[in-house]
């Protein structure tokens, strides 16, 4: 609706547009009554607007407006679309026609009506052609993903495939046109077409190594090596070192990407496997300053940056830790400087460091739970569950409804059979958090665990109410049932 009032300050200060008191008077009556939550009064008011003055320049603007009224504002999507039809058969020349028919086939789509919604789709693609249609290239984007969800539903194949070649077409951001690919690539695969299936792949592999996509791709290699000839030992060699960088070994991935990058590999390859050894040698010097800068200027000159995900987070997170390091090191004593730079570090993955950093902040306060919290983290990530252990404790003294330790203090009370205490810890959790998930999930395994069975089948229907799909309902509706079966 903000774009409305735009619209309509504009119209109302251009020369030559009439702007009578009468129809100023009704647009902002009805948004006084919009802004009083009388959605039915303001609808009213457009109507009585569309009523007196049909032919009016801002005519089409009140019945756009009633239609999204009924649409976001009464989330009645069969009465909107009635109102978006209004706009596209009596204005189909006002530039507003368009965006009614896209919102049209949002209606029906919505109600799974997934013809009549490409067609509108179609439609608002063809209306977007005429003069003083306010569109753009992000909005034709969306209109045609919108499109082809709708031939995917009805197994229109050929449009399907038309639809993904013409989008891929159009300027996208990486992630958007890896993921056409991969949708084009699975269509054409479906239909027995390996060949283009093939280039789908290879594409993704080839300009989009960081991105979700290309591990769909990297599955598809035996396909693609019956149509295309690909030196796959410089890909091999990034994931070996991604998998290092996954397991904390900076050294190991740091290694490998070297070698990956005195080769000639893609230049999308290189630009990524640039990116991992920047993130690895920041990590490895624990210099965060030099990160950013090389972060920074790797950045300016990518073709594009949202190449890489996270990257803003990234250049953000290495700045941040820099000027904490600075702070540590100008004011030695802070304990709140100690304890949020072995944050960062134990973000960087950088457990020993953190725990040298905040076994200082402990010293200095050992009253400070959120400091034992941290601790506890970092000692597990080094392999040491009885220093974990004790810093959540110790934690816990401070603050007996941190979740964030009473939950691995759950765990580790499961873990050595002590389902007693893990039952406390759990039901703590539940109690100051009822709608998380994870604390029914786990305190349903307290309660087996102990032989609670009708608590535990309790808990677990309390967490199927908040989390009924994935992996942990699945375990849930599994031990549901194994329970009725031991009945």
């Amino acid at each position: 609706m903000g774009r409305l009032l735009v619209i309509l300050a504009v119209l109302w200060a251009v020369p030559g547009v009439e702007a009578d008191i009468e129809p100023a008077g009704h647009f902002r009556r009805a948004h006084m009554l919009q802004a009083q939550g009388d959605l039915d009064g303001a609808i009213e008011t457009y109507e009585a607007f569309l009523l007196d003055h049909a032919g009016h320049c801002l005519a089409p603007v009140a019945a756009m407006a009633v239609a999204n009224l009924q649409l976001l504002g009464h989330e009645d999507p069969r009465t909107a679309a009635r109102d978006f039809r209004r706009v596209i058969a009596n204005y189909p020349e006002s530039g507003w026609a368009a965006e009614a028919a896209r919102r049209l086939g949002e209606c029906l789509e919505a109600q799974g009506a997934w013809m009549p919604a490409g067609e509108a789709y179609a439609e608002a693609l063809a209306l977007s052609g005429h003069e003083g249609t306010p569109t753009h290239p992000e909005w034709t984007r969306d209109l045609l993903l919108a499109t082809a969800r709708c031939h995917e539903a009805r197994g229109e194949e050929d449009k399907l495939i038309d639809t993904y070649e013409l989008l891929l077409e159009a300027p996208l951001p990486p992630a958007t046109a890896a993921e056409i690919l991969q949708h084009l690539g699975d269509t054409y695969a479906e239909r027995g077409a390996g060949e283009n299936a093939s280039h789908c792949y290879a594409q993704i592999i080839q300009q989009y190594p960081l991105l979700p996509a290309f591990n769909h791709a990297w599955s598809k290699r035996d396909l693609i090596n019956q149509h295309l000839s690909i030196d796959w030992a410089p890909y091999e060699m990034f994931l070996r070192a991604n998998h290092a960088l996954r397991l904390g070994d900076l050294v190991g991935a740091a290694s490998a990407i070297d070698s990956l990058l005195a080769g000639s590999p893609e230049p999308a390859l290189r630009g990524s496997a640039r990116y991992r050894r920047i993130l690895a040698q920041t990590s490895i010097d624990a210099d965060f300053a030099r990160g950013a800068r090389d972060l920074q200027a790797h950045l300016a000159a990518a073709p594009d940056r949202r190449l890489y995900p996270n990257a803003d987070w990234l250049l953000d997170h290495f700045r941040q830790t820099a000027r904490l390091a600075s702070r540590v090191e100008e004011h030695p004593d802070d304990v709140s400087a100690l304890c949020a730079l072995g944050l960062r570090y134990l973000i960087s993955r950088l457990p020993q460091r953190a725990i040298e950093l905040l076994e200082q902040a402990r010293e200095r306060d050992p009253d400070d739970g959120e400091v034992q919290m941290y601790l506890g983290y970092a000692y597990r990530a080094v392999g040491n569950p009885d220093a974990s252990h004790q810093a959540f404790l110790a934690c816990l003294k401070e603050d007996p409804d941190n979740v964030s330790a009473l939950h691995p203090v759950g765990h580790h009370y499961l873990a050595v059979g002590e389902g007693e205490k893990a039952i406390e810890c759990f039901a703590r959790f539940a109690a100051v958090y009822p709608e998380d998930p994870s604390a029914h999930f786990s305190l349903a395994e307290a309660y087996r665990q102990t032989g609670r069975t009708e608590e535990a089948a309790a808990s677990w229907r309390q967490f199927l109410a908040l989390e009924p799909e994935g992996e942990r309902a699945e375990q849930a509706r599994a031990a549901l049932a194994e329970l009725e079966e031991e009945k």
